[in-house]
């Protein structure tokens, strides 16, 4: 499995802090891990040149990865190299084996590059036998399953650097080959000598779209924060008139719920008026009644008779009466010449 990620040589200070010390690391964090993420989404391609790899370890160097010659005879081949002229159209690889450098995990899960700085120092520093002085720190800038650090003796990449630079030749990538995985390392976490690139496009772009993202943003919160303001006073100058035109609203609303009442009460004062005196016009003198109820403008009339069958027909000639039916059968009082009835009947307005 290969894993591609940026490395960065750990640099420690025992200075103090100067001030935002922590927003300074926050925002690098987030700025490495943009970076790797667009480039993983946009890898830049540059064009394809003829490679050349060179495999150390401790037994020795290799150019083709099975021939083993002494790490004496190294500074041989690269001035060889070098004197050729045609170093500058080479890609230049240097794998290191896994017996050149360590390995330590120090958190199961993913933490934010300044974290993983931190906890290295002091894991080197308690856990190791190492000083910072003998040794390079270099830490994964783009770690998806864990956090871990890889250690490289100082004098081991002080001697590899050594025999580059004299040859003049400088190093594209170095590949830290492990047993799990295989690292690309930047030669500069290394201190190895390395070719002047040309600035990425693309990673470039796209940090500074997300720089002008950032900047409006804090301009479309700063309007934001402005108008809220603003809504705030007009309210506040406002909220008096509105409470006092909601207590009128509501004085004029119980006003006409009280005239509105009144106008029903009057026309049922009138449609009783006009019931009683049609009732008293239409029935016979043989008849009285005993109970008159309305509701609406349906009408129910108890009452004594000594015909009732004969109420029916003088009720319905009536032009405000309508509907007129008895709601109970007719009841004879024993000793009384007049028969209990109920008649219910309907109003009928114009």
């Amino acid at each position: 499995m290969v894993r591609k990620a940026e490395m960065v040589k750990i640099v420690i200070s025992r200075s103090s802090r100067i001030p935002f010390h922590d927003l300074y690391l926050a925002s690098r964090d987030f700025a490495f891990w943009w970076i790797d993420h667009v480039r993983t989404l946009w890898p830049v391609n540059s064009t394809k040149s003829p490679e050349i790899s060179i495999a150390i370890s401790k037994r020795g160097f290799s150019t083709d990865g099975f021939n083993f010659s002494a790490l004496s005879e190294l500074n041989t081949v690269l001035s060889f190299l070098g004197n050729s002229g045609n170093q500058q159209n080479l890609q230049i690889l240097v794998y290191l084996a896994d017996d050149l450098f360590l390995i330590r995990k120090i958190s199961d899960r993913p933490l934010p590059h300044s974290h993983i700085c931190r906890k290295a120092e002091l894991d080197l520093i308690s856990q190791t036998p190492f000083t910072m002085n003998s040794v390079i720190l270099v830490v994964p800038r783009l770690q998806v399953d864990s956090s871990s650090y890889i250690i490289v003796k100082r004098s081991v990449a002080d001697d590899i650097a050594h025999s580059f630079r004299t040859a003049s030749i400088s190093i594209d990538q170095v590949l830290l080959n492990a047993e799990r995985f295989k690292f690309t390392v930047s030669p500069k976490a290394l201190e190895f000598p390395t070719k002047k690139r040309k600035p990425a496009l693309v990673p470039a772009f796209m940090s500074l779209l997300a720089l002008a993202l950032c900047i409006s943003y804090v301009i479309a919160d700063a309007k934001l924060s402005k108008a809220t303001a603003y809504l705030d006073l007009e309210l506040e100058r406002v909220t008096p008139a509105a409470k006092s035109a909601r207590l009128e609203y509501d004085l004029q609303k119980s006003k006409l719920s009280k005239l509105k009442a009144l106008q029903a009460w009057q026309n049922g004062s009138s449609s009783v008026t006009s019931v009683w005196a049609e009732l008293t016009r239409t029935l016979p003198d043989t008849a009285f009644l005993t109970e008159l109820t309305f509701r609406g403008d349906e009408i129910s009339v108890t009452g004594f008779a000594k015909n009732p069958a004969e109420l029916i027909g003088l009720v319905e000639s009536s032009q405000i009466i309508k509907n007129v039916r008895f709601t109970a059968p007719v009841v004879k009082i024993p000793g009384f010449d007049s028969d209990r009835f109920v008649l219910s009947c309907e109003l009928q307005r114009s």
